[in-house]
């Protein structure tokens, strides 16, 4: 019978490998961080090759993310990386700039796309399989993997790459109450997976953008250093993107005079309507609240403001043309507007709107949903998004049932993003602090006794029998018996790249072993375990901001101890 041979779990050969001493640890980009204590290993700006610990950071998120998805009753599969251009053109996102396009071997044109998400591919795979009865839906699925973004400016480090790693998850359904039902579903694991980070998150609306579809929300860390804005409403609570905040604001005799009021121009669908919209200079406009007053607006076509115009410039083609005013929430009648464009069109052809949100909302502005509370904005990091897409990519590549169009929802997240998100929020002047789920390990085994490692450690070793209790009960532990580096120098290195606890085997060992611990948070579930300290011989000490940072225990009751101590991580 096949008898699995122990072996002892060290520390990677490029763990803190370099590093002396690193000062002002707290001033260093946490990007840059991540380079400097061996994660990742840029070549490039944009471009990342993922190092040891960097790759154990990435294993345990994925971990985190299979278990909520399976829990969904999702299945996971993997495409290829290279997916035909055909289907990008059937679908009209053959033409963004971002997409990185591969010429086939002899070839004269372009035959192919480098994945940046997986909508054509997901449904031409679901379409292959030709599922007939209603009863065979949903169809849920899923992968982890690379994508790529022809970014020409690459910024934020990890945040915002040429290529990157992403959940991207689609659902499929025989019509839309059930396609709400499947992303109901997904909501629901998607709160599993980041709750189990241990990291405060906000769910916003959002604008669907490129992807397309009615209903989108993103999933945001707040943090003063994100690149996104949302708002959060004082007295309802709603939270929303910059795209989807509609706001008032309390307008003045003397403010609506003084504004400098700017007008541009749309067209609806079926060049009848021109759609003049007026708002403050000062203020960025919103066309997709445009959109919401006049759901029939062309926002792709690419006329110009001259071109709009023209089609309504001659007098005797006006007769079956409309136009329609929209004012913004901060103009009134005394706001000097710019020259009507077409002045010889019947006013009964003109409808005007006042009072309508158009602009980007500001701090301390209305909300335009319960219209009593002010908006409050804070700056966030993105790390998740949803959509309903409807029949989007069903209906152009032909994925129906019983003639009718697949509803479909996509889901994304960005584990490169939570990387660089976990590794700004958590960290502090020591380095770098993981919650357990996503550290590379659980905790870093230092053995300071003489005469001790390498080939000392024998299989009836005391330390080889505690990693062997370690492992059985599923605390992910490294043994750092690097030679060169002295106790001090190998506690900095735990701290430094965020391990949870260090685990100091001293003098009074195989007796006793003392704990440190790295990351805290408000939950103590382990003074409950220390209402028993004498059963475990246990001692804590205090730093000096009277926070508990080390614990010395009896080696019969360590066990339980670490794993009430990681529970809290």
């Amino acid at each position: 019978m096949f008898r699995r041979q122990f072996h002892l779990k060290r520390v990677p050969k490029l763990y803190c490998h370099g590093i002396k001493q690193l000062d002002l640890v707290s001033s260093i980009p946490t990007t840059d961080l991540l380079v400097k204590l061996n994660f990742i290993h840029q070549p490039r700006s944009g471009l990342f090759n993922y190092l040891p610990m960097g790759l154990g950071v990435l294993d345990k998120l994925k971990g985190v993310i299979d278990e909520s998805m399976t829990r969904a009753n999702f299945d996971k599969v993997q495409l290829g990386l290279l997916s035909l251009l055909e289907s990008w053109r059937t679908t009209g996102r053959y033409n963004n700039p971002e997409l990185y396009k591969v010429r086939g071997a002899g070839g004269t044109k372009d035959d192919y796309v480098l994945l940046a998400t997986a909508e054509e591919d997901m449904t031409q795979l679901i379409k292959l399989f030709a599922f007939a009865s209603p009863k065979e839906y949903p169809v849920l699925v899923y992968q982890i993997n690379d994508k790529f973004r022809d970014e020409l400016r690459p910024r934020g480090g990890l945040l915002r790459g040429k290529e990157f790693v992403m959940k991207d998850g689609y659902s499929f359904d025989i019509d839309e109450p059930l396609a709400m039902k499947s992303y109901k579903t997904v909501t629901e694991a998607y709160h599993r997976i980041f709750k189990a980070l241990k990291t405060p998150y906000v769910v916003a609306d959002a604008d669907t953008g490129d992807i397309g579809g009615s209903l989108s929300h993103e999933w945001h860390y707040l943090h003063p250093t994100g690149g996104d804005t949302v708002f959060t409403c004082t007295n309802c609570g709603n939270v929303s993107n910059v795209e989807k905040t509609l706001s008032y604001a309390e307008v003045t005799e003397e403010s609506a005079k003084t504004t400098e009021v700017g007008v541009k121009y749309f067209i609806t669908k079926d060049d009848k309507t021109l759609v003049c919209v007026y708002y403050s200079l000062q203020r960025q406009l919103q066309e997709s609240f445009v959109a919401l007053e006049v759901p029939d607006i062309d926002l792709s076509n690419r006329l110009s403001q001259e071109e709009i115009l023209a089609i309504f410039s001659d007098k005797d083609q006006l007769i079956d043309k409309r136009i329609v005013r929209l004012m913004d929430a901060r103009l009134n009648h005394r706001s000097p507007l710019p020259d009507f464009p077409v002045p010889f069109i019947s006013r009964s052809l003109i409808s005007t709107l006042f009072d309508v949100p158009l602009v980007s909302a500001e701090e301390g502005e209305i909300c335009a949903v319960c219209d009593e509370g002010t908006l409050q904005p804070a700056k966030a990091i993105e790390i998740g998004h949803t959509f309903y897409l409807g029949d989007k990519y069903s209906s152009s590549l032909g994925l129906t049932i019983d003639s009718k169009s697949v509803q479909m929802g996509c889901y994304g997240i960005g584990l490169l993003r939570i990387v660089a998100a976990l590794g700004e929020i958590h960290r502090d002047g020591k380095g770098l602090r993981w919650p357990r789920v996503t550290a590379p390990w659980d905790a870093t085994l230092i053995d300071i006794r003489k005469n001790v490692g390498g080939d000392h450690y024998s299989e009836n070793h005391d330390v080889v029998q505690l990693c062997k209790q370690l492992e059985s009960n599923g605390i992910d532990y490294r043994l750092d018996d690097r030679s060169k580096y002295r106790l001090g120098s190998k506690v900095h290195h735990s701290n430094l790249v965020g391990i949870p606890l260090v685990i100091i085997l001293g003098k009074r060992f195989p007796q006793y072993v003392e704990i440190e611990t790295r990351y805290t948070t408000s939950m103590e579930h382990w003074k409950h375990l220390y209402e028993h300290q004498h059963t475990f011989h246990w001692e804590v000490e205090q730093d000096g901001d009277g926070n508990v940072h080390k614990h010395t225990v009896a080696l019969e009751g360590a066990i339980q101890v670490i794993e009430a101590l990681l529970e809290d991580m």
